[in-house]
């Protein structure tokens, strides 16, 4: 029996009665091209790190200002800082309140609504294992987003960061206590001592590990930091992508 016009093949009588439903006319419809996805990826995480005074949040005002204050958030964490100005019956206080400040850069981190902001977290990290907080959880978090991560180490001479530190305008415009910021060069040099926290010598998801980005900002203004950061999001294949799904200026 010859094919008939229209069929795939010859069809037995039964096939026709409906008994082998496999067999189907050719259709004259073309079938739909599968459509892209267009849904924006997740904007990225900054993490800032550094001594005090070495300039971490005037950096990332200036960073958030080149991304746009409605695309990017920033979170301080400057205060974990300020024990040193607190008596010791604060010293509870102090940790819960640097908790806190972690629960919320995770909580906008994971937001489904956050996805397409920008989080820059300004740290004051170092490799003690003394810290209230683990700055891996941070970067655990960002990789459950699937938020590209860009950890900064700003940096600068020790001469460059007392100066900066003793400088009499050195306040938060925010805050009405000027003692909110350390300002004492002695609790500086201590904290010199240690060691900044590293993320490429941490053994993070079988050794998976985040290469960091290190800024020395002895000569440098934050304008210029910012700049340079924005280039090291730009330059990282995810970061760059997400940037112009999103329409961000990178």
């Amino acid at each position: 029996m010859s094919a008939a016009p229209g069929l795939a093949f010859s069809v037995s009588s039964a096939s026709v009665d409906g008994e082998n439903p496999s067999i189907r006319p050719f259709s004259s419809r073309v079938p739909k091209p599968k459509q892209k996805n267009t849904k924006p990826p997740p904007a990225p995480v900054i993490w800032i790190n550094g001594f005090p005074g070495t300039g971490k949040r005037e950096i990332a005002i200036e960073l958030r200002h080149l991304i746009g204050i409605d695309r990017a958030i920033l979170i301080q964490n400057h205060r974990r800082i300020d024990n040193v100005a607190l008596p010791r019956r604060h010293s509870q206080a102090w940790k819960e309140g640097a908790m806190d400040r972690k629960r919320t850069l995770i909580s906008n981190l994971l937001a489904p609504h956050m996805r397409h902001k920008t989080i820059i977290f300004t740290d004051f990290q170092t490799d003690s294992l003394e810290r209230t907080d683990n700055p891996v959880d941070c970067l655990e978090a960002a990789y459950k987003a699937n938020r590209p991560f860009l950890p900064v180490t700003v940096m600068c001479s020790e001469a460059e960061n007392i100066r900066r530190i003793t400088d009499p305008v050195r306040c938060w415009p925010e805050s009405r206590v000027q003692r909110k910021v350390l300002k004492n060069a002695f609790v500086l040099r201590c904290y010199r001592t240690l060691k900044l926290f590293d993320f490429d010598e941490v053994d993070c998801f079988h050794e998976v590990k985040r290469d960091g980005f290190v800024i020395d900002a002895t000569e440098l203004d934050a304008v210029v930091v910012a700049e340079m950061i924005q280039r090291e999001v730009k330059r990282s294949r995810k970061g760059k992508e997400a940037m112009q799904e999103v329409g961000y200026r990178w």
